[in-house]
Parts: structure tokens; sequence; C-alpha cells
């Protein structure tokens, strides 16, 4: 099976990235987010714990001598918060009073005598602590002044438990991104299956089966169908105009092409040279209008079906229509029928092929000649430029149209009066009008009589050019 040309991955896989990349985006930023809502928490948190225990070593020097912690104190600075916390206490004059020795330092911040709790980074031992030091009045034990109390804790203890409560955030995140990509992945599933029932129900068809698809399909997908099915509807049309045009060529040519033959054989038993000179006459005439006739028919169909073989070069309406008329006059005289040429003298560029033009031009005064009946006197020839347009008229004053038949002398094989000709020639004026950007509709003819056919064509360099 051939694949498009411009092929795309697959819509599954379209709709799943188009989803995932913004959960994964947004994923990714509440994921920072917690985690540096996390480390400021805890940092709140023990920076809380550190200072509700400096003041509880505080209470229990002001009430009863360092030497006397009591015992939920004592349990504060054992297991706060998962971590140790360490303690130090010196005197008015500096001297070392109790707790562990060496106590952390802020660097630069002279903390001795504090009222309130002071909260730093420094370190000890070499590790990195966060400190709080604060200022108690005592006079107990032999010291009298303002002791300072300093209490600690390694940032390490702190550090990990954060850690813990980002990764626990992070396994979270990555569960919910992960379920909403399962669920995701299965209602793109659930979703696409009309797509691809209506894959099927196409796949099975073939190419003799062009009826409109009937599958239910999503209110989305129903355009898509609408189109399919008129294209379905326009390639029966010219399935149907293919064999129309087939079966009315076989039948307009089997006729010409058994008058030839049959003109042939009876030269061949003509009694005497005159008789056969003119049977072949006849057999040379019969067999120019089957040519003529298998011409127009081949011009037809390209017309029609190869649209883009005919050349597009700019030429002047007003020259063509000349030459033309210059062609046609001829033919005119013969019949004592009067012909004019007028144009109202402004440039008239166009885009197309002149010849095709021509053509078209010429088969609108010939079907004239040819079927505006024995009252025919006259036929005119107008070129008029408004509007961007080119607009180009051939009336007579023959037997005319009626308006219910306007429409229906523009098909194939169509004749009104069964005269000569092959019912080709207006068909082949349309396609070729239509080809150049134009249109073209029966009118009425000159005075109160006749048949006249106008063309409006659009202007080299206009819009609709």
């Amino acid at each position: 099976m051939l694949k498009p040309r411009n092929s795309v991955r697959s819509l599954k896989l379209r709709l799943l990235i188009r989803i995932v990349i913004p959960l994964f985006a947004v994923a990714l930023a509440l994921g920072g987010w917690r985690t540096w809502y996390v480390f400021e928490t805890a940092k709140e948190i023990f920076d809380r714990n550190l200072t509700a225990v400096s003041l509880a070593v505080a209470r229990d020097l002001a009430s009863s001598g360092v030497e006397l912690l009591s015992q939920e104190t004592l349990l504060l600075l054992t297991d706060a918060s998962g971590g140790k916390i360490f303690y130090h206490v010196h005197g008015p004059d500096g001297a070392y009073v109790a707790g562990f020795g060496y106590p952390p330092r802020s660097a630069g911040h002279p903390l001795a005598g504090a009222a309130a709790p002071q909260l730093f980074d420094s370190t000890h031992l070499g590790r990195p602590v966060r400190a709080v030091a604060l200022g108690q009045l005592v006079n107990s034990a032999g010291l009298e002044g303002i002791a300072t109390i300093t209490v600690w804790q390694e940032q390490a203890v702190r550090q990990q438990y954060a850690v813990r409560q980002a990764v626990s955030s992070a396994l979270i995140i990555v569960l919910l991104v992960g379920a909403v990509i399962a669920f995701v992945w299965f209602g793109v599933n659930s979703g696409l299956a009309p797509l691809n029932q209506l894959r099927s129900a196409v796949g099975r068809r073939s190419p003799q089966e062009l009826r409109p698809i009937a599958q239910a399909v999503p209110e989305e997908v129903q355009p898509l169908v609408g189109t399919l099915n008129g294209l379905f509807q326009e390639v029966q049309n010219s399935i149907d105009a293919r064999d129309r045009f087939i079966s009315n060529a076989a039948h307009q040519l089997r006729n010409p092409i058994a008058a030839v033959q049959a003109m042939a054989e009876s030269a061949l038993n003509a009694k005497n040279a005159e008789e056969m000179s003119r049977r072949v006459e006849k057999t040379l005439s019969e067999a120019r209008h089957t040519s003529q006739l298998a011409e127009q028919l081949l011009m037809l169909e390209r017309l029609r079906h190869s649209p883009e073989s005919f050349k597009r070069e700019p030429f002047d309406a007003a020259d063509s229509l000349l030459y033309v008329a210059q062609r046609f006059s001829d033919r005119a005289m013969d019949r004592n029928v009067e012909f004019g040429f007028d144009h109202d003298d402004q440039p008239a560029p166009l885009l197309g092929d002149p010849e095709l033009f021509g053509e078209a031009i010429e088969n609108l005064l010939d079907n004239a000649l040819a079927h505006a009946g024995p009252e025919l006197r006259s036929i005119a020839l107008t070129l008029a430029s408004a509007d961007g347009e080119a607009l180009i008229s051939v009336r007579d004053d023959g037997r005319g149209i009626p308006e219910a038949d306007r429409e229906v002398i523009f098909e194939r094989f169509t004749q009104l009066d069964f005269g000569r000709g092959s019912g080709l020639g207006l068909a082949i004026a349309r396609e070729i009008t239509h080809a150049h950007g134009g249109e073209i509709r029966a009118t009425a003819g000159l005075g109160e009589a006749g048949a006249g056919f106008a063309l409006r064509l659009p202007l080299a360099g206009s819009p609709g050019s």
C-alpha cells in the first residue's frame, strides 16, 4: 500500500506527545516548587525547635541552676526532629558553666547577653551547624549576671529530613504522572476507536464500490466523512460521465465510419470513372467529417481531464478575435449573411491559449451558421472590457433558443434541430471558457429574435485571472 508522501507520525502518538510534554513540564515545575518548599519548611521547623530548646535551657537555668535540667528539656536535647541537639552555657565573665565545650561562634556578630534568641549558621568541629544564642539573667550557684546560652544542631540532620520529604514528594508526583499517562493512553486508544473502525470500513471497499460511508463517527470526524462522501460522489459522477462519453462517442463514430466504408465499397463498384470520382469525393467528405468528429472528441476529453496541458501565455483578445473574424467572414459571405466585428478599443489582455480561445469563438460563430435556420440574416461579434473582465458576445437574428434549453445546449452531443454536426461545438466552447477562468451563457440575439452567447473572461493581472 502506498503511503502519503507527506506522511506524519501517528495521530495517537501526536496526541500523546501534545498531552504528555505539558504534563511533564507541569510535573517538573511542581517538583521544583515542592523541593524548595520542603527545604524552607524544614529550615523553619528546625529553627523553631532550636529556639524552643534554647528557651527551655534558659528557663531551667533561671529556676534551678543549669545542672538541674528538667526531663522535658533533656528529651528535647536527645531527640528533637530526629537529631541530637547540643548546648553550651558560659557565665557573665565568659567562663564555661555547663554543656559541651567549644560552642560555635557567629562570625562578626557578638551574641553575648542577647535578650532574644539569635539564629546563625556556623561550624563546629569542622561540620556545618545551625545555632541559636540568647542571654539569660541568673543569680544562683555563685553566678550573678547575664549568662549566654548557645544551642546548635548539625545541618546534615535537617538536610536529611528535607531530602526524605522531597524524595517522597517526587515519588508521589512520578506515580501521579505515570497514572495520568496510562489513563491518557487508554483514553486516546478508546477515543480513536471510531477512526480505526472508519479505516476498516473504507479499507474493505473496492474501486467499484463508491457509495457514501454510513459509518457512525464522532462529531469531529463528520466533516472528514462528508468530504470523503463528496469525493466518492464526484468520482462516481466522473465514471458515469466517462461511460456516457464512451457510449456516445461509439454511437457518434459508428455511423460516419459505416458511411465511409459503404461509400468506399460503392466507389469500387462504380460503372465508370466519372461515377467513381463522384463517389470518392463523397467518401473523402465523409472521412473529413469523421476525422473532425474524432478530433473534437479528443479535444473535449483533454479539456475536461488535462487542462494543465494547454498553454498559459498572455495574448490580446482583440487580435485573436480579429483573426477569427477574418477567417469567418468568407463563410458568412458564402451564405449571404451579414457579419460584423466591433470592439471598444480598450486593451483586453488575457492569459491562456490563444489558439483554443479562437477555437471557442469560431465554434460559436459556426453554430450560428449551422443552426440559426433560414431566418438568419446577420451575425455580430463584439468585444468590450469592464471591471477587470473581457466581455465577448456572439449574436444572430435567426430562430433563437428557447429559454428552457439555454443550459441543455452545452451538453455533449446535444442538438435541438438534429441538423448536421457533432453536437460538440458548444460543449468545447464552454470547456475552453472554463479553462481560461471564465463563464459562458446563452442569451437573447439581435432584435426580438435570434440567439446569443455571452462570455466573461478575467483580464490578465486581475484577481480572477
